[in-house]
């Protein structure tokens, strides 16, 4: 009998362990109305021990309501400066992670509606972060900015990975912003950490293979460079940047000769692209065949007259020729006249071929203050012409 009133005694106790610590769920949610509706500190203090009790019991944190009310009242510490600075760690960040808890763990008791909300407010914390990386970004702390918007990134993929939709209007832009800070932040190795998952991501944009291979050519690994070069091309083939790149490669090895011709077999295939015949362009230009870079400029233009880079590089080539006359004649003496107004002659005419083709580009790009100096340039030399 005595064994048997042991018992009882142990399975009553228990069953007071277990409502106490249920009671603690229910105090927590009672002080922070007290918090709410009075204001005063001690009572979301309250809250906050109460709710640690019942997280850490072996009972209650098997309960979806403990976690989400952890949620609440952590998310409310972090908007209480008093109380938030006085923790060790980020209330922000333990909110988070109940709300994660919450949504996800196996609690029949905790229905969907609290589920979807438990969901919600994981998705309202990622935009915080956002937006607190933003102004970490505008304020240049690009570590906390970089930390920021990978934070944001993670919490749009725990979302999609339970089936949810982020309603972050930012969540395309978490990675590239976070590239953007690491960049900023001379972070390299982060850097080229957030472009890969780009690509692996699918994102359509050729200038990550070239942010790629800068970043190495910066490093000293012009192997790997080329590597990313190669493979960029390989998907966008007539990408003037990656192109310009890959014969960068060519012309820092003195293989002009192979990079004009593997540009000529490209240009015979696709006559009509203006930006492959740009680049031809400038490979003669690099080559000082000025000859063939202004007939593979002309080309461009023939395939769209607006091209703007083309425009300016034929302008320039004209411009420069132009310019050297000019400081030919400057060293001529007094006595070479005859010789000094046949070059005017000749520098005018460089001059006036230049000019349409500034005057076109920048009629096609007026931002392009360049072209505005030089155009002043050529009036002044040719006068009331």
């Amino acid at each position: 009998m005595k064994k048997l009133l042991t018992t009882l005694l142990m399975i009553s106790a228990g069953i007071m362990l277990s409502q106490a610590q249920s009671s603690k769920v229910m105090s927590a949610m009672n002080y922070y109305d007290y918090w709410i509706n009075e204001g005063r500190i001690i009572n979301l203090d309250k809250s906050k021990k109460n709710i640690n009790a019942a997280s850490k019991n072996e009972k209650t944190a098997l309960l979806g309501k403990t976690w989400f009310w952890k949620g609440i009242i952590y998310q409310e510490i972090a908007g209480t400066p008093e109380m938030a600075d006085t923790m060790k760690k980020d209330p922000l960040g333990v909110a988070l992670a109940s709300y994660k808890k919450a949504a996800t763990m196996e609690d029949k008791k905790f229905k969907a509606p609290d589920r979807d909300k438990s969901f919600l407010q994981v998705d309202n914390i990622g935009m915080m972060i956002f937006d607190k990386g933003f102004q970490n970004y505008e304020n240049g702390n690009f570590q906390e900015a970089y930390k920021g918007f990978m934070d944001s990134r993670e919490i749009i993929l725990f979302l999609e990975s339970n089936g949810r939709t982020s309603l972050n209007p930012n969540k395309d832009n978490a990675l590239k912003n976070a590239s953007l800070a690491a960049a900023n932040g001379k972070m390299v190795e982060k850097e080229l950490e957030t472009y890969q998952i780009r690509l692996d991501e699918g994102e359509d944009n050729p200038l990550l293979y070239k942010a790629i291979a800068d970043k190495y050519i910066e490093q000293g690994k012009t192997d790997m460079a080329k590597e990313f070069i190669a493979k960029g091309l390989e998907k966008y083939p007539s990408d003037i940047d990656l192109m310009i790149e890959d014969l960068n490669f060519y012309l820092q090895e003195d293989k002009l000769e192979e990079a004009i011709e593997k540009l000529e077999k490209a240009a015979e295939l696709d006559s009509d692209n203006e930006e492959l015949l740009f680049v031809l362009g400038t490979a003669y230009d690099k080559t000082d065949d000025r000859a063939s870079a202004e007939e593979a400029y002309e080309r461009a233009l023939e395939a769209n007259p607006e091209h703007f880079k083309s425009l300016f590089n034929l302008g320039a080539l004209y411009f420069n020729k132009a310019v050297k006359l000019n400081e030919e004649m400057n060293n001529l003496s007094y006595k070479q006249q005859e010789k000094y107004d046949e070059l005017l002659e000749e520098r005018n005419m460089l001059f006036r071929k230049a000019k349409p083709f500034f005057e076109k580009a920048l009629e096609i790009n007026p931002e392009e203050v360049a072209l505005e100096r030089e155009l002043k340039r050529i009036k002044s030399a040719l006068g009331a012409e």
